[in-house]
């Protein structure tokens, strides 16, 4: 018998062993066993990206501006030529003059991005073009080898810049919406064949970086542990008309289905030693699988037993 085979032998014996044993039903509360995911997963909702422009007349935006800037600088250096003309040269080559109140030529300059990106990726990606974010020093800096991690760094270290706040929460929204937009803007059927125009023109590489890099942290770098609004939603409609889900490499990622009142899911996933991070707190116990063992949901309007 090969070592996989003694793994896997030795494995099904202890589940035998645990599964014929006399211990004492469990109850836990879902909050108890889903801590990890309560903790760190939000529900991104489609937020109107116009509406970054509210902040700008605010105390807390232009010193949140500031020192997003001067956390990243030296990150940012290829890109000063394009943040002297977003900034009407507040920003440039030799440093910086950022002092409330924030000047009217960088308010409007904000004000317009954060409308393109609402309404027109494609308008947004000209508009850049026009302000020189496809400057020689950023497109030398890119193919002289900077590392795919610096240029990952570098974009989102400008969009965090430009979507500044002191809330934290909502940054992390107005980016997953700006994300959404790039993501839909390079895949769906109505604009790709626009964008392989940016992927065929290796002047335009920069742009495909930029799009590619804010739409990979926010959706799955950083993004990979939330759930969008949207998605809930139309998850509760197909469950409502009978639908089963099948959930591959879920985890235990099922705490906001349950609260959504999705209940028919299949969950397919390993649960690996070497990956606990991923799952939720003390889940052994089920495999344990004693008679009554229970997670309880207490939602507001009702109690789901699992």
């Amino acid at each position: 018998m090969n070592l996989r085979n003694i793994i896997r032998t030795l494995a099904l014996a202890s589940v035998v062993l645990i599964s014929t044993g006399t211990q004492a039903a469990t109850t836990k509360k879902a909050e108890e066993v889903f801590t990890k995911w309560l903790e760190w997963q939000r529900i991104m909702p489609d937020k109107d990206i116009s509406t970054m422009a509210e902040h700008l007349s605010t105390p807390a935006f232009l010193p949140a501006f500031r020192s997003a800037y001067e956390k990243n600088a030296p990150l940012l250096n290829p890109l000063n030529p394009f943040l002297k003309t977003l900034s009407a040269n507040h920003i440039h080559e030799h440093g910086y003059f950022l002092r409330s109140p924030i000047n009217e030529p960088l308010a409007a300059n904000l004000a317009e991005v954060y409308k393109l990106l609402q309404t027109d990726i494609e308008s947004f990606l000209h508009f850049v073009k026009q302000a020189n974010l496809l400057n020689d020093e950023c497109v030398k800096a890119e193919e002289a080898g900077e590392t795919s991690h610096n240029t990952i760094e570098k974009y989102n270290a400008l969009f965090n810049m430009l979507f500044a706040n002191s809330n934290e929460e909502q940054q992390h929204q107005y980016l997953f919406s700006v994300a959404n937009r790039f993501f839909e803007y390079c895949f769906s059927p109505e604009s790709f064949a626009t964008f392989e125009r940016t992927l065929l023109n290796k002047q335009s590489y920069p742009l495909a970086r930029m799009l590619y890099a804010v739409a990979w942290y926010n959706l799955a770098g950083n993004g990979w542990k939330h759930w969008h609004e949207d998605s809930l939603k139309n998850l509760q409609e197909r469950a409502q008309q009978g639908h089963r889900f099948v959930y591959i490499a879920g985890g235990s990622d099922i705490y906001q289905l349950i609260k959504a009142g999705i209940y028919n899911i299949t969950n397919i996933d390993p649960q690996l030693p070497s990956q606990p991070k991923y799952y939720t707190n003390d889940w052994q116990f089920i495999l344990a699988g004693a008679p009554g063992d229970k997670i309880v949901f207490a939602f507001d309007d009702r109690k789901i037993v699992m």
